[in-house]
């Protein structure tokens, strides 16, 4: 509806079809909002932010590019936090371990709007390819 050509939103599974396709160093922004949490220990696998999943998103990143990830569980805020944080190439642009105080971008999911008017937190990250 804008005439945007430098846009693309795509509904996949990440997973699954994030490899084939993004070109590898073309995508400059990430988001990552409140993906699923699987609750269950057993469960833990089907969780989105992988290393495995991470070393093929910092591949598709281009110089400069960011991933920008945020949940309203703080167990997933912290597992994905320190699985950013453990790739090598990435840089936690709030600083090391620390959460972003605010939004990343300045736009509220739902879901993020629901839980801040019930006075929950959010767990916000902003990591960058230097």
């Amino acid at each position: 509806a804008r005439g945007l050509t430098n846009l693309i939103a795509l509904k996949a599974n990440a997973n699954s079809h994030l490899d084939p396709l993004i070109p590898d160093g073309s995508a400059i922004f990430v988001a990552i909002n409140h993906p699923d949490p699987w609750y269950k220990k057993r469960h833990h696998k089907r969780r989105v932010v992988s290393d495995a999943f991470v070393a093929i998103l910092v591949r598709k990143l281009a110089p400069q590019g960011e991933i920008h990830a945020q949940t309203d569980y703080e167990p997933v805020g912290q597992e994905i936090l320190a699985t950013l944080g453990r790739h090598p190439r990435l840089k936690n642009c709030t600083g090391p371990d620390q959460f972003a105080p605010e939004s990343t971008t300045g736009i509220l999911t739902e879901r993020e709007i629901t839980h801040l008017g019930r006075g929950e937190p959010i767990y916000r990250m902003r990591f960058c390819l230097p």
